[in-house]
């Protein structure tokens, strides 16, 4: 039997059996390519005789030793970031506390992807297909999300999944295939690891798991040049260094190319983050509640030295006459060694005034005369 050049020309059941055998070949063969409807215009014949040949989907191999010399005068291109400052090409863990705000975290950077807007207040998002797989949520709950997130209505850019199956049983396979469909793809989020990640070999040690657990992404995202982020929590026990707050042993950060936490202590919120191609960060994070977004508020030091010289000229305006710290202290509920630090700071830069030796009064107030301060009782030395 003769190969029929189009539908229209099959006259029986077996041609067109045989056309449609032949165009689901040349799918398979060439699968990163998008279907394009037939024409008789000769010009649009001649373009689809060209994709007619399959692809050849064989990646050269990578390149992986050098001489010192040839890689030092190399050309790399720079680092391609999806939230500038914050988030880079590779893969990033995102870990923080139960309902603290990932979630919330995640959805907003897959919104600004997709639609090429702005995230965390002031960092501007390259516009590309981004998806987020919700696997905690239902698409009830989504749906709300998405009408809080979002001004307006999202693109076809914008892709979610509530389900998704296992890495090694066929959901990195899913995720391939997702990259290779999208229009210019950028961004992956995986809204929990434990939804996906198989479980532990009965004699696999523990770091072993949690690095084998997240490497196959990570080799995902380097292979098409994107990024990827997982949600992760974090331990119930305390840390000296909060990105050793990952629940989980170091496998999993030594993995990632980059390990961020959303973290809440007594002074706030923060965001701080370390990796191989981004400038560890400790941010100050406010949450807006009518959009439920989260929003940069600069250096977590600076903005809480802000705020603790705010407390500080508060406790002073309360009071008539010079304090010393310790009063300063009791009165703001500072610690007594952060006032001392600060005030010299703040009388240097004409915040506050200092009237005696140890005593400290509000600028906008005028000082006694120097003979009504000699008798107070002095706390400072």
């Amino acid at each position: 039997m003769s190969a029929v050049r189009s539908l229209a020309d099959c006259k029986t059941d077996a041609e067109i059996d045989a056309w449609f055998n032949a165009e689901a070949e040349k799918t398979i063969a060439r699968p990163a390519l998008r279907a394009v409807d037939l024409s008789d215009d000769p010009e649009m014949d001649r373009y689809l005789d060209a994709l007619d040949e399959p692809l050849d989907l064989e990646k050269p191999p990578r390149q992986s030793r050098f001489s010192a010399a040839d890689l030092w005068d190399m050309d790399f291109p720079p680092v391609s970031w999806v939230v500038p400052d914050y988030i880079a090409g590779g893969l990033t863990l995102l870990v923080g506390a139960p309902k603290l705000g990932k979630s919330w975290l995640s959805l907003d950077v897959a919104r600004a992807v997709a639609e090429g807007g702005f995230v965390l207040g002031d960092r501007h998002c390259v516009q590309g297909s981004a998806l987020y797989a919700a696997l905690e949520d239902n698409p009830r709950r989504l749906k709300d999300r998405l009408h809080r997130v979002c001004a307006r209505k999202p693109t076809s850019a914008l892709t979610i999944w509530t389900e998704m199956r296992m890495l090694d049983a066929g959901g990195l396979d899913d995720l391939r295939q997702w990259i290779l469909a999208a229009a210019n793809p950028r961004l992956i989020v995986i809204d929990v690891l434990n939804k996906v990640r198989s479980s532990q070999g009965k004699s696999e040690a523990p770091y072993a798991y949690d690095y084998r657990s997240v490497t196959p992404l990570k080799e995902l995202a380097d292979e098409f040049g994107i990024a990827i982020i997982v949600v992760h929590h974090t331990r119930k026990a305390e840390a000296g260094d909060k990105l050793e707050k990952v629940s989980g042993t170091n496998g999993l950060t030594g993995a990632a190319d980059t390990t961020i936490i959303l973290d809440r202590d007594g002074e706030g919120v923060t965001l701080s983050g370390r990796g191989r191609d981004i400038a560890e960060f400790e941010t100050a994070m406010e949450f807006d509640k009518d959009t439920c977004r989260w929003r940069v508020l600069g250096d977590a030091k600076e903005v809480r030295v802000s705020d603790e010289r705010k407390a500080i000229l508060e406790a002073l305006e309360g009071e008539g006459e010079p304090v010393g710290p310790n009063a300063i202290a009791d009165v703001s509920g500072l610690k007594r060694d952060n006032v001392r630090f600060l005030l010299g700071r703040m009388v240097k830069a004409g915040e506050v005034q200092k009237v005696g030796r140890g005593k400290y009064l509000h600028p906008d107030l005028s000082p006694p005369h120097i003979t009504h301060i000699a008798h107070i009782d002095e706390d400072e030395a």
